[in-house]
């Protein structure tokens, strides 16, 4: 092995550990309570096929007091289609291999690997590019907290990076390049539906500009994109065939968009006016109504709760009418919804936070009933569990990164317009593409789902880099003389 390769190699490595500095801190990666379905998914699929088992496999903390009911249930027949059973099988594989704590590994080095292969389909090769990037990254964004986090988060913004560089860098002669772009993106789009979503958007958006200057680069990156949708459009189509031979019924998808539309108001207006007459299941709750999106979807209170709360054959009927439902309140009030939308699009643009870094109490008493005992002793010493980690320091770098990386990124540009390089002109491109990436997970997450700080925080690590990647571009030659003087010196 050269020595160039192992200097590369110890490099990626130092990259990957500096990246992961939030689960060091914490002493363990990072639990959501939507960990457990993802995970325990994975590996009800495997016991199914091999018998082989895992702590995971076993009722956790099976004598707590506090033991609830999972919504998502093979034996009911309910399997919840959001929760990815491929990105269930990445933590699975972490628990394989000794924890499930080491599937942040993969994610933090994915993340590397795409920062360093956009500098290089940018021709900014070397590590006085690469090095202030990892540490702008690692040291001012919250990506090390989405890396080192057991949720798929870390590659939505991933999906919208991998779309802009296949859409804006000629990969032509550069295969691993475009495999690499390819199988990430592909990998991306079976671990969440929003992530599809972000892909067909940068999809449309993509083949807008290819029919306004039809550059050949432009052609190639719709096609990786188009076929990391099929690729990802027929695993989907595999779980849901599995799912259905296992259990007998298909996965459902949670009502995320009715109990968004109930929370927004035309919604709820929309079942006052018009219940019974108009034949939904949901009708059956208006007394309960209205009530956060939150509630209304996760809420196990049989007296109080809508879509957990209830019995497999209403959740699978709410399920399938929540599409109907939600062009019938369009046609009932449709400014009103729009207006509604909007106002939670522009809400969720603006959280950046990262509050789920320190557990609340609620969280605490799902992981007490939900996780192994092993990992939940590890977890009440861990400063996420004791609310000492910095999360609201780390908030306040976010929005400050954020806003200086956008403020930034417009004037490079703008300042660099008469300048007309090729690899400027890409990095503008590239640049403008992941602003609008950025902007529409807003728009997608905030009127689907509705405003969280997690949906906006999870992607804003994207604007700081390219800020820096930007300034590389603009300021090139003053980047070379500094590494050149320092090599000197």
């Amino acid at each position: 092995m050269s020595a160039r390769i192992l200097a590369a190699i110890v490099g990626i490595v130092a990259a990957t550990v500096m990246l992961l500095w939030p689960a060091f801190y914490n002493g363990q990666a990072f639990f959501f309570p939507d960990t457990t379905t993802y995970v325990r998914g994975a590996d009800a699929a495997v016991q199914r096929l091999t018998g082989a088992s895992t702590p995971w496999t076993l009722p956790a903390n099976a004598g707590s007091q506090h033991v609830r009911s999972s919504v998502s249930s093979i034996k009911d027949k309910t399997v919840l289609s959001g929760r990815s059973v491929y990105y269930g099988m990445l933590l699975y594989l972490g628990e394989l291999a000794g924890s499930i704590s080491l599937s942040v590994g993969i994610q933090a080095l994915l993340l590397v690997l795409a920062l360093l292969a956009t500098l290089e389909a940018l021709d900014m090769r070397g590590w006085r590019y690469a090095v202030p990037l990892i540490i702008v990254v690692a040291a001012f964004t919250a990506a090390p907290l989405y890396a080192s986090f057991l949720m798929p988060d870390i590659f939505s913004g991933l999906t919208i990076l991998a779309c802009g560089v296949l859409l804006t860098c000629n990969m032509q002669g550069h295969r691993a390049q475009e495999a690499f772009w390819f199988a990430l993106l592909a990998m991306a789009l079976t671990f969440h539906t929003t992530h599809v979503i972000l892909a067909l958007a940068m999809l449309g958006v993509g083949a807008l500009l290819y029919i306004w200057r039809r550059p050949p680069a432009i052609a190639r990156g719709l096609g990786a994109i188009g076929a990391a949708l099929v690729a990802a459009y027929i695993c989907g189509a595999a779980f849901n065939l599995a799912v259905t031979k296992l259990v007998g019924e298909p996965p459902l998808t949670p009502p995320f968009l009715m109990a968004r539309l109930v929370d927004d108001g035309p919604g709820y207006r929309y079942l006052v006016d018009t219940c019974p007459q108009n034949g939904f299941i949901v009708c059956k709750f208006i007394d309960r109504l209205p009530m956060p999106s939150d509630e209304f979807l996760w809420l196990q209170d049989p007296k109080r709760g809508v879509f957990a709360s209830s019995d497999p054959a209403v959740r699978r009927a709410l399920s399938k009418e929540q599409y109907r439902f939600a062009l019938a309140v369009m046609g009932h009030d449709p400014w009103e919804q729009i207006e509604s939308s909007a106002r939670n699009a522009a809400a969720q643009l603006m959280l950046l936070g990262v509050p789920e870094f320190d557990y609340i109490e609620e969280s605490k008493t799902a992981f007490a009933d939900k996780i192994p005992h092993a990992y939940f002793q590890v977890m009440k010493h861990t400063p996420a569990y004791l609310g000492t980690m910095p999360a609201h320091s780390i908030s306040i770098v976010s929005y400050v990164s954020t806003a200086s990386g956008l403020a930034c990124i417009i004037f490079l540009l703008v300042s660099a317009r008469g300048k007309g390089t090729e690899q400027l002109r890409r990095v503008a491109q590239l640049a403008v593409l992941v602003v609008f990436g950025v902007i529409a997970n807003a728009v997608i997450c905030g009127t689907m789902s509705g405003p969280h700080d997690r949906y906006q925080a999870r992607m804003a690590w994207l604007i700081p880099a390219m800020a820096l990647i930007a300034h590389f571009a603009v300021y090139r030659a003053w980047w070379n003389k500094l590494f050149e003087f320092r090599s000197r010196a």
